[in-house]
């Protein structure tokens, strides 16, 4: 598990291990987990405040913010 999957494993309190997808999302990682999926933009991408202002149904950390795939993640890789 790398430090992206194991803190969004922390915030999300799950117990189970997360599926890895490595599909590019423009560069970003893509994390499955409990079913759903999360874009990972990393603090200080350049793109890290758009995603913490479009961050609705994601979770934010402090390694990154975690954007839902079916909401924000979508918006956000339209508008970068």
């Amino acid at each position: 598990m790398n430090k992206y999957e194991n803190e969004l494993h922390n915030l999300k309190m799950v117990i189970d291990t997360p599926d890895i997808d490595y599909t590019d999302y423009k560069g970003y990682e893509k994390i499955t987990t409990g079913g759903k999926s999360y874009l990972v933009i990393p603090n200080g991408d350049k793109n890290y405040d758009l995603a913490l202002d479009m961050c609705q149904f994601g979770y934010v950390g402090n390694l990154a913010v975690y954007l839902e795939i079916e909401y924000s993640a979508i918006k956000f890789l339209n508008n970068i």
